[in-house]
């Protein structure tokens, strides 16, 4: 018989609150990348852009550690086995204080090798190394804090974590409007980008001890083999994240590279777009990831089955809807909300959007 997957009333709170914050994105997209082309220039939006790239290749120093919490905390969940969330997290905690021991070397490295990378112009050079180092500052506190998050995402609370996410979204665009046309330049987008990270991280905190009232954080509950059993998992998630970092992110790395940072805004253009709309279309399939690791603890092999099926079919339509328009009138979206002058965008968006259709079902 047909599976059917009908969505309980937490799986919908979730689907609703996350497409809350990507309406958030868009609209601060709309507001955000405008402002910030015309006040800063094309030249440093696109080392801005560059900065952005480069940067967010750290969150690879995760090591896969954030999808296995999740997955072994959701599993215990399902077996209703407390002690061992309280180990998978603890485990979590010290392996993150390793990561976060090599992020902030790498980072005062970066700070120096992006200016130089990307060709800056020279009055742009120290702000480049400063708005690096403040990004990539942001990154380093989504490992300590990223580990509760996690933890509360195995518990399905998405709506916690979107909420952390829409209001920083909603703060940072507002702010962007409000400063950026007054200067700052690129040292403001890095300091706005430090402080609503820091905000989206900790706001979910405040319901942690209520969502998990048994959870301990204990240097004894951290052993070889809980280690071993995460650091097991957690390789195969490294790989794809490395994976799709390549695949999303090199991008606009090359093109600054090679063609320098004017060239490296045009492309940001529609590669915005495509992270925007790929965000959209497996949004609700990231859903799936906790339920189904809770479902296995709990034995309900139909219900997996069913649940794959259903992502399968919904994403791959939502996917369909979404990425059309970018592949038929790119020219018309891009003039709409930037205006003109950026005739290299165009073809660029319209493969953008094939790899989109792509990639849904594999993603899945």
């Amino acid at each position: 018989d047909e599976l059917r997957v009908t969505l309980n009333r937490p799986e919908r709170r979730n689907a609703l609150g996350v497409y809350a914050v990507y309406a958030a994105a868009i609209v601060s997209g709309l507001v955000v990348t405008p402002v910030v082309i015309h006040q800063i220039g094309k030249p440093a939006f696109g080392v801005w852009s560059f900065i952005g790239s480069v940067t967010i290749y750290l969150s690879i120093l995760d090591l896969g550690v954030g999808p296995s919490i999740v997955r072994f905390a959701a599993e215990a969940h399902g077996r209703e086995a407390p002690e061992d969330l309280s180990a998978v997290a603890s485990t979590g905690l010290a392996m993150y204080a390793a990561i976060g021991a090599l992020t902030l070397p790498i980072g005062i490295a970066l700070a120096f090798v992006v200016p130089v990378a990307v060709s800056a112009p020279h009055d742009l050079v120290d702000d480049a190394r400063i708005a690096t180092f403040l990004v990539v500052l942001s990154l380093a506190l989504r490992f300590p804090l990223g580990l509760f998050n996690n933890l509360l995402v195995a518990r399905q609370r998405w709506d916690l974590q979107n909420f952390g996410n829409f209001v920083s979204t909603v703060l940072y665009a507002g702010l962007v409007a409000l400063l950026v046309p007054r200067g700052g330049g690129l040292v403001l987008l890095g300091a706005l980008t430090l402080g609503t990270t820091t905000l989206r991280l900790v706001l979910p905190l405040l319901w942690l001890r209520r969502e998990l009232p048994g959870l301990q954080i204990r240097r004894r509950l951290v052993t070889w083999a809980r280690l071993r059993e995460l650091a097991l998992f957690s390789s195969s998630n490294f790989l794809v994240h490395i994976a799709q970092k390549i695949v999303f992110s090199t991008d606009v790395i090359v093109v600054g590279i090679v063609l320098g940072s004017a060239a490296s805004g045009v492309y940001s253009v529609p590669a915005k777009l495509f992270a925007l709309v790929f965000g959209i279309g497996t949004a609700v399939t990231s859903l799936m990831f906790p339920a189904f690791a809770e479902l296995e603890g709990a034995g309900a092999r139909e219900r997996q089955r069913g649940l794959l099926l259903a992502g399968l079919r919904g994403g791959s339509a939502a996917m369909l809807m979404l990425a059309l328009p970018l592949l038929f009138i790119p020219d018309l979206l891009i003039r709409a909300w930037i205006g003109g002058g950026f005739h290299g965008s165009y073809a660029v968006m319209a493969i953008l959007a094939g790899v989109l259709l792509v990639h849904q079902p594999i993603y899945v």
